[in-house]
């Protein structure tokens, strides 16, 4: 919807010192949200209203003449032009030097044309971006230089001409408020929210006592709740006052003649939308009902219409589809004498399925299928009529009008709405202001004696139950009285749901698997060589399906070894399933497996295959995604299951509880695929027990500090309770540990290895000084001396 300010002004008055950047926000805090703002002065700053005092040919071409212009200074201007129009005595538009042509981007400076100096331009409206009626009655088209009126002052500035100092608002509408879509609708909502007081608007009473010469039967009163017709006679050819040409071209309205301009204008000041036919070419007799046929529309298409279609039809001939778009045949010209104004409420389901299957758009369609104010068709069409006949010169003859079900205004009731919305919205507000706020909305209030009965204007269908109003208060008081609530900070839970661990580790690349518990004999007994454990089934369904599983790895394994059988060249699955360690105990675990190449071949980068590293950082992610602190997880490399390989598996410790295992299979298991397959598997239930306090990140102001160490230790010494013993030595300062290098051999001593870690510093309250830092440090040599037998290397 686009709304110019000046043409708002009409409706609601607002101080001139308002900015308009502060309406924009207004709108769009109380849900109509302005897309775009345009201030039309900023194009045409500069250019100033001016005569042309003489005019003669220019000496060395014959298509120019050399102009002396009044532009309301001591002294007139020299301009070269070259306009077929231009003649002495001619008011029109000028452009000083410095001044930049909207439609070029020119900006004018003094030139030699043809060896005569020019110290400006007479401009056309093309070159101005508006087009020559909306600013001039004179017949002259786009191209022509502007030719003005002889009541324009002399040196006047075009901004303070006909409105041309506007600010445009582009307003986004949604579908349930099709009473904003109009002058006086947002001017309603605007003067609601404290922008300015809302103008009274008063109709027009027409006396109309003429025995009317038209029939009208409404056959279809389910889809056609009003409608009414004025005929009006004897219009004369006249011209559309230039004030709604412009406003019209403002908002993309294209004028045809002042009938239709005038139902036009008022479509978009009121919201209804009308038609308009030649009275001479349709019959005496009009009805309105649902019958198939055909109509060669306005726009110059001809459409099928269906059975199902509301229809206006005169003389058997449809002479417009309800609420949508007139005929060719009875359209409105400059030669009409005679016209019909149509007003009605047409059933906004049928309109918008009428529309949808011929694809057709209109600004009528726009609005009846968003429900129209039921109260506003005569309201509308009498000011229609009156501006016909006055500016026309046209006779009001007669009216017929028909009426069957117009909808209702709603009535609701309510105990305290002060209260519900202290409720809802934790917004404490007074009954005073709640009122205030409803009737300026148009509710109309009735108290009794233990409730207030609250009637919805006619023009808001979209209010059905005292939530409706309740959010009207709201978004009129203003969201931002919302008070906010902060989130606790500490115990974030995290949603740990297999659908959710389920979802991550889709994102991850994994493939989900099923499969079965059971597993036959010979697979029990490689995953576990102590029979008393194993949980053998009483009456198996086959004999390879004769033990309960102990791990999903086993049937992990099937699937890998069919996907690398048809040439897979990279496997990733999960299984999240209960297996069964003993005959007391049925345990669900999350359980991994990969294999193959880690990414797709790329010419660029050399291939890598999965190894040990890769399945523990996506198992450290899904631990993360959990809420689980990895400082609180530690990797022990003893007593690890023997179906991994004995030096790349480690058992996965969370406060020294074992919860999983990690690990590249056992060689005796991969024997027939040759490739080396990783697998992981963790307990949820163990996982769900581990609590952790993690907080949110806060941001510091201050600098991080990033400092190396490397040290020597036994080679069969483990490294991963390292960075968590670090963080204790201060946690508010140390942020992050990293084991960033690991080596062994030459130089070193042999059963020794070298490791070098990065620590991570981010103070909160100040800069860190050397000194702290050094401090900091030393506690740390300290630490790793004591506890894990590691030394500083020199």
């Amino acid at each position: 919807m686009i709304i110019p300010l000046s043409w708002l002004k009409d409706f609601i008055s607002i101080d001139p010192t308002t900015d308009p950047e502060h309406i924009s926000k207004t709108l769009t805090n109380i849900g109509l949200e302005v897309e775009n703002v345009n201030h039309t002065s900023n194009a045409l700053k500069n250019f100033l209203i001016c005569r042309v005092l003489e005019t003669y040919p220019h000496p060395n071409a014959s298509k120019l003449h050399i102009c002396t212009v009044d532009i309301g200074k001591q002294d007139p201007v020299q301009v070269i032009c070259g306009a077929k129009n231009v003649k002495a005595g001619l008011k029109s538009i000028f452009a000083p030097i410095g001044t930049t042509i909207p439609a070029s981007d020119i900006i004018i400076s003094q030139a030699s044309i043809r060896g005569i100096s020019s110290y400006g331009m007479l401009c056309s409206a093309s070159e101005l971006k508006i087009e020559t009626d909306t600013i001039s009655n004179a017949d002259t088209d786009n191209n022509s230089i502007v030719e003005l009126t002889e009541q324009e002052e002399i040196g006047m500035a075009l901004t303070d001409y006909h409105e041309l100092d506007d600010t445009i608002f582009d307003v986004s509408v949604t579908v349930n408020r099709g009473d904003c879509l109009s002058m006086l609708g947002i001017a309603r909502e605007l003067s609601a929210s404290g922008i300015g007081e809302l103008k009274p608007v008063s109709f027009p009473s027409i006396d109309i006592r003429n025995t009317p010469v038209h029939s009208l039967d409404v056959q279809a009163p389910d889809k056609c709740q009003f409608f009414s017709i004025h005929y009006i006679q004897n219009i004369q050819k006249k011209t559309t006052p230039i004030y709604i040409r412009q406003r019209l071209s403002k908002i993309g309205v294209k004028r045809v003649n002042a009938a239709v301009d005038l139902v036009n204008y008022v479509v978009h000041a009121f919201g209804h939308p009308m038609h308009v036919y030649d009275a001479d070419k349709i019959g005496k007799k009009l009805s309105v009902k649902t019958r198939a046929g055909k109509i060669d529309a306005l726009d110059g298409m001809q459409y099928e219409v269906t059975s199902s279609d509301i229809s206006v039809i005169s003389d058997e001939q449809i002479i417009s589809l309800a609420g949508i778009i007139g005929s060719e045949d009875s359209k409105v010209t400059e030669n009409t004498t005679n016209i019909i104004l149509e007003s009605g409420i047409f059933d906004p389901i049928r309109v918008s399925q009428t529309g949808n299957r011929l694809n057709l758009h209109t600004e009528a369609r726009h609005r009846f299928e968003r429900q129209v104010d039921t109260e506003m068709p005569l309201k509308a069409a009498s000011v229609v009529a009156s501006q016909i006949s006055l500016i026309c010169e046209g006779e009001i003859h007669s009216q017929v009008q028909v009426s069957s079900n117009v909808e209702k205004n709603i009535c609701i009731s309510a105990r305290s709405l002060s209260a519900d919305i202290k409720k809802i919205a934790n917004i404490s507000i007074k009954d005073k202001e709640v009122n205030l706020i409803l009737r300026s909305l148009g509710y109309h209030l009735t108290k009794t004696s233990n409730e207030t009965l609250i009637t919805a204007p006619s023009w808001r269908h979209d209010v059905l139950c005292d939530r409706d109003v309740i959010a009207d208060v709201i978004r009129i008081k203003g969201l931002q009285h919302i008070p906010v609530l902060h989130i606790p900070q500490n115990n974030i839970q995290h949603d740990t749901s297999e659908l959710s661990i389920k979802k991550f580790l889709t994102s991850l690349g994994y493939n989900e698997t099923i499969s079965w518990s059971f597993i036959s004999k010979e697979e029990a007994f490689q995953f576990c060589s102590n029979e008393k454990e194993l949980v053998q089934v009483e009456n198996p369904i086959s004999d390879n399906l004769s033990y309960m599983r102990q791990s999903i790895v086993q049937s992990l394994l099937k699937v890998v070894e069919k996907n690398l059988e048809r040439d897979a060249e990279q496997v990733s699955l999960f299984e999240i399933a209960p297996i069964f360690p003993n005959l007391e105990e049925e345990v669900t675990v999350i359980s991994l497996m990969k294999c193959g190449l880690l990414t797709d071949s790329n010419p660029h980068i050399p291939d890598k295959n999965v190894d040990f590293f890769d399945v523990k950082g996506d198992l450290e992610a899904l631990l993360k995604t959990m809420n689980i602190d990895l400082d609180t997880i530690t990797w022990c490399t003893k007593e690890c299951p023997q179906f991994l390989h004995p030096n790349r598996s480690a058992n996965i410790m969370a406060d020294e509880v074992k919860i999983g295992h990690i690990g590249e299979l056992h060689p005796f298991l991969t024997q027939n695929i040759k490739v080396r397959v990783i697998s992981s598997e963790i307990a949820m239930q163990k996982i769900n027990k581990i609590t952790s306090s993690k907080k949110y990140f806060v941001p510091s102001n201050y600098q991080q500090t990033i400092r190396d160490l490397a040290f020597t230790t036994a080679l069969n010494n483990n490294l991963g309770a390292i960075p968590k013993a670090i963080k204790n030595i201060n946690p508010l300062l140390i942020t992050d540990v990293k084991i960033f290098d690991i080596f062994s051999g030459p130089p070193l001593e042999e059963g020794k290895k070298s490791f070098a870690i990065r620590i991570y510093l981010l103070p909160q309250d100040k800069t860190l000084d050397e000194q702290l830092i050094a401090t900091i440090m030393s506690n740390v040599i300290d630490t790793l001396k004591k506890k894990f037998s590691s030394h500083l290397r020199s």
